[in-house]
């Protein structure tokens, strides 16, 4: 992401409209964590998928649809998606473009949480893009839940939801 801030920054033209990267990612904050559940990690790759004016939220859900679902062939009955939830500080509603397309799309409304600007807004950490994103998350099944009825991404007791497995951010503001 960071090679692409001067294309998000209108400081420089990107060399094509749709571009992909393959990210070496290296995180410490939750260092402490790795290794006592099964969503912390330090190292991992991240694939990505950018956009500069060609589509936007609504296509950037129908592409994550279309790879997850047609192309690697995984069972949609086993994903939740996450949407932002808004925030009264930041001046922003809940994302109902990103709710309304996912249900468009055929994700059951049970199936779709709103989370808070800490698990469904992305930034770089200072001035810079920022905007709502929307997630997806792998359900390992109920056995693997905390047996609570409002066990859903995000829950903390288990590890029943692969954390973030698709991600897609919309970053139509900077801070």
């Amino acid at each position: 992401m960071q090679p692409l801030m001067p294309y998000f920054l209108g400081r420089e033209t990107p060399p094509a409209p749709l571009l992909t990267t393959v990210q070496k990612c290296f995180r410490t904050p939750d260092i402490d964590e790795v290794g006592l559940d099964g969503s912390h990690l330090t190292f991992f790759e991240m694939l990505g998928n950018f956009s500069f004016g060609q589509y936007f939220k609504e296509g950037a859900i129908e592409l994550a649809w279309e790879f997850v679902f047609q192309h690697l062939n995984i069972d949609p009955e086993r994903f939740w998606v996450s949407v932002f939830a808004g925030d009264a500080e930041l001046g922003l509603g809940e994302d109902e473009v990103a709710h309304d397309h996912w249900m468009r799309m055929g994700q059951p409304p049970e199936r779709i949480v709103f989370l808070p600007r800490s698990e469904n807004f992305w930034s770089v950490g200072g001035p810079g893009p920022c905007g709502p994103d929307t997630e997806m998350y792998y359900d390992w099944g109920e056995e693997h839940g905390c047996g609570e009825p409002d066990c859903k991404p995000s829950c903390t007791r288990c590890e029943r939801f692969l954390a973030s497995s698709w991600s897609s951010s919309c970053t139509p503001t900077a801070s």
